[in-house]
């Protein structure tokens, strides 16, 4: 059926990839059925000799005992389909971290390579009747397991013994020596031992092929490159994903959301993938940090496959998120890394650096070299290649020198051409054409144009469920868009404007509040604003106030405020104070074109607005008069004289008489105190001048 996901193929355009499948023990059941669904729907189609279906046999700490109750059935049919023409194209590898118990040798042996810790054991299981026994003597002589390690395991009487002949070194089970023998025989196992093999001995008797207990170092043992093996969940056929938008700067308040909000659709729903869609220039690299462990450790890879969509930019801090998913797509013409929204301290970068690779790059079964190039300068990235003879052929790794000394065998390795210099960010681009430059290192596992191309790569027939943020989180993303900040702060000047023309009505006031209300908010919670561009605000807004009410005029307060609030809202606009990299200067310069164009519209709606509400205030028309008239005639104050009781600026108040009149002068700014000279009377509307002489 068609409604089944199949999140696998190997067949990629920029890459070959391995598949890992994370078996968790028991194998029985439910269990059992998943696990053989997942391998019958992989697409094998376009596999090739280089490719290889990794099983990772894993005993969880703390169930060991429950770990041996394997079901024989359900382990022969696995074994069966490993074995089968399904897989003959494809090259099988059994990894075992951990002690293997019981019926779970027998899919164990029928993968054609098999790598254990060296620690870990081999045991059968108590006890076997003829039929099971039969069915792993055909299992082993299918991958080439002599059939006397198989009767030894199952009967402690009899000796494993090494024999060497005309025709090679022999195993037998028999009691007495072979007549052939030119030697005496070797007992591995003497009889009234258990059947029990030890890696060694595993080695020895050509069951393993390598022994390691690194996931990594496995990897490389097949030939295959760490971030070329992808973990693929065992398909539960809930057939349920959904996607998650990580957007604009990288802020903890942001990146906690939205964990919270994955961690609870894992648990009100069982999910098979999770997209997740990057459109991020970087900003907190803790909060980064703390996404990427999020998706790389807690994340259960055996049920969930994650995805890194990244349409247009996952710059800097942002490109750990995406590398700590699965598998990353790239859209065309986006970018991956490079100079992000702030510039690291040397003590952030080394401790982003130490967290990558305790953690986030094993989980990922990635090198931490070029996770970490992202956001360290420094790190110097060469293409790196294993030399030993003895060695299977591996793709060329891209390390730096510090990775490559933590390698036990690091003289079998030999570094080649430097792929990323010292000095700059790792940087990865996509053409609009979809090329990949200058390289995928191992991140970038495939590129779509748009995300209905990014469905079909993934044969999802429908858009996954988005994880909704709650309804604040939706309005702080809608305002803190640059052009929505650009629209509240022309709301807030004419509002300024509104009140200057229209004074005692408080519409003005009240729109200007509450635009820069919301402005400061939502670049408060957005990321880009801080106390310092809120504190600038007040500041610059008192120079002001201070201009007009106390020092009247144009003088260094009134500039100096409109200099300083102009910088809080360039710096609201931004991450940074002064721009240290190159992204940054093309921030500063895309904010400066935002708010001239901004200024532009502000003094043509400025402009506009101030005549049409000149011809409101004039009351030109009779009626109004009239009307206006009828609730106040002040018509005997023509001519009459005053002294301001505040500054008109150019509204205020004026003492005529004893009584205290709201006045407007003609045009200009008058202290408090001044004489004043009633010049006109437009219905309650009463316009005065200024008097170059005292009243006496």
């Amino acid at each position: 059926m068609r409604s089944l996901f199949i999140f696998l193929v190997l067949c990629v355009p920029l890459a070959a990839n391995s598949v890992l499948l994370e078996i968790t023990l028991p194998i029985n059941g439910n269990s059992a059925q998943v696990l053989q669904k997942t391998l019958e729907h992989l697409d094998l189609s376009g596999v090739n000799n280089n490719e290889y279906v990794v099983l990772q046999f894993n005993v969880p700490d703390g169930e060991e005992l429950n770990a041996q109750d394997n079901s024989f059935g359900s382990c022969y049919e696995l074994a069966e389909l490993l074995t089968s023409d399904r897989f003959r194209s494809v090259k099988t590898a059994a990894f075992v971290p951990k002690t293997l118990h019981g019926h779970c040798l027998l899919p164990f042996f029928a993968c054609q390579e098999r790598i254990i810790a060296e620690d870990a054991e081999l045991i059968p299981p108590p006890s076997v009747n003829k039929t099971e026994r039969q069915a792993y003597l055909d299992i082993a002589r299918q991958r080439n397991i002599p059939a006397a390690v198989i009767e030894k395991m199952f009967d402690t009487k009899v000796p494993l013994r090494q024999i060497e002949t005309p025709d090679g070194i022999k195993l037998t089970t028999e009691m007495k020596a072979d007549e052939d023998a030119a030697v005496k025989p070797v007992d591995l196992i003497a009889a009234g031992q258990s059947g029990i093999i030890s890696a060694n001995l595993a080695r020895q008797l050509g069951i393993v092929h390598l022994i390691t207990g690194s996931r990594i170092d496995a990897a490389r043992g097949l030939g295959i490159q760490p971030d070329s093996l992808k973990t693929v969940p065992l398909r539960s056929g809930n057939n349920r994903a959904v996607r998650v938008v990580v957007n604009g700067v990288m802020t903890e308040s942001k990146v906690a959301s939205l964990i919270r909000r994955i961690r609870l659709h894992i648990n009100d729903n069982e999910l098979d993938f999770l997209c997740v869609v990057i459109d991020s220039p970087g900003g907190s690299i803790d909060a980064s940090l703390q996404l990427a462990s999020f998706l790389a450790c807690e994340i259960d890879r055996t049920k969930i496959k994650t995805v890194a969509y990244v349409p247009h930019q996952a710059r800097s801090d942002a490109a750990l998120v995406a590398a700590a998913c699965d598998e990353t797509v790239l859209g065309c013409g986006a970018v991956l890394g490079g100079d992000g929204a702030r510039v690291f301290t040397p003590a952030q970068i080394a401790e982003a650096v130490r967290q990558i690779k305790l953690s986030i790059a094993p989980a990922m079964l990635r090198s931490w070299s070029v996770p970490a190039a992202f956001i360290d300068p420094d790190i110097e990235l060469r293409k790196t290649a294993r030399t030993a003879k003895n060695a299977l052929a591996a793709p060329a790794e891209y390390l730096c020198a510090d990775e490559l000394d933590s390698f036990a065998d690091k003289e079998d390795w030999q570094f080649g051409d430097t792929v990323k210099a010292k000095g700059q960010l790792l940087e990865i681009k996509v053409t609009d054409a979809g090329a990949v430059t200058p390289l995928p290192f191992g991140i970038v596992d495939r590129t779509a144009k748009d995300f209905d191309e990014f469905k079909l790569l993934f044969h999802l027939e429908k858009d996954p469920a988005f994880v909704q943020p709650t309804w604040a989180e939706k309005i702080v993303q809608i305002l803190s868009a640059p052009e929505m900040s650009i629209i509240l702060m022309l709301l807030a000047w004419l509002g300024i404007i509104i009140e200057g023309k229209m004074p005692g009505i408080g519409i003005g006031a009240f729109v200007t509040v509450v635009c820069l209300a919301l402005f400061f908010w939502s670049t408060y919670l957005g990321g880009t604003a801080g106390y310092l561009e809120i504190l600038l605000f007040f500041i610059g807004t008192g120079c002001l106030l201070f201009e007009i009410f106390v020092l009247p005029g144009f003088g260094i307060f009134g500039i100096g405020g409109i200099v300083i609030i102009l910088a809080s809202f360039i710096l609201a606009s931004q991450t940074f104070v002064i721009p240290h990299n190159a992204y940054q200067f093309s921030q500063l310069q895309h904010t400066l074109l935002m708010l001239v164009a901004g200024s532009c519209c502000l003094f043509a709606l400025g402009y506009y607005l101030s005549r049409t509400l000149d011809k409101y205030t004039k009351q030109t028309d009779g009626t109004l008069i009239e009307e206006a008239e009828k609730l106040a005639d002040y018509g005997y104050l023509f001519g009459e004289q005053g002294i301001t009781a505040t500054p008109l600026v150019p509204a205020g108040k004026v003492i005529i008489g004893s009584r205290e009149y709201d006045v407007v002068s003609e045009g200009m700014l008058i202290d408090k105190g001044e004489p004043v000279e009633v010049i006109a009377i437009t219905g309650y509307k009463i316009t005065v001048r200024h008097l170059s002489v005292d009243i006496t």
